[in-house]
């Protein structure tokens, strides 16, 4: 939590990935990319969703409304660590076996359907398909009514800080891809 200080009286707002659930990131992601809208109305709605009342936003001017943003911008701290294993409703919810997670061919094809169906709102389910339920089988996790349940699940139990890092990964995965596609056709390399 971050406190702000205003007229004399001080709110807390969330501030840290682990504070905030994927459903909220993945409409502070939305709202961020939304080239369409200005930016100061872009942070009004953001500062809604972390918790910052109404009234103080309407209230605000200018230079404070700027120092928040940048207050909450340089205390967002971000685990790059690969979170393992976790547990809701008693199932457990497991990434990877061995030392270190590797995403799957599979995974990632999955995934990227996702992100071409929606952009800014797929963190759910690539959540959901890259954790699975330790008690259920192979065939049963990739299933889409079973990605839709989990992506639901996770969009309300857990937070940006677990997500993270495996959104920094598929990030990269996903742009490098597209740099070697752009080479190759630059390159007169498609076939």
């Amino acid at each position: 939590m971050i406190k702000i200080n205003f007229n004399g009286k001080e709110f807390e707002a969330k501030n840290q990935p682990s504070e905030i659930l994927i459903s909220d990131f993945e409409k502070i992601s939305t709202i961020l990319n939304d080239i369409s809208r200005d930016e100061i109305d872009k942070y009004i709605e953001i500062f809604s969703i972390l918790g910052i009342p109404e009234e103080i936003i309407d209230n605000m001017d200018y230079d404070e409304f700027v120092a928040v943003i940048k207050t909450m911008q340089d205390n967002f701290v971000i685990d790059s660590s690969f979170k393992k294993e976790f547990e809701i409703n008693g199932y457990t919810y497991r990434a990877y076996d061995g030392d270190e997670f590797k995403l799957k061919v599979k995974e990632m094809s999955l995934i990227e359907t996702y992100v071409k169906k929606n952009e800014t709102k797929f963190i759910g389910e690539m959540m959901a398909i890259i954790f699975k339920r330790t008690d259920l089988s192979k065939t049963e996790h990739f299933e889409p009514a079973h990605i839709k349940h989990k992506a639901d699940l996770f969009r309300e139990y857990l937070s940006a800080e677990i997500a993270l890092p495996y959104i920094g990964l598929l990030s990269q995965k996903l742009l490098s891809n597209l740099m070697v596609l752009k080479n190759e056709v630059e390159n007169g390399d498609t076939k």
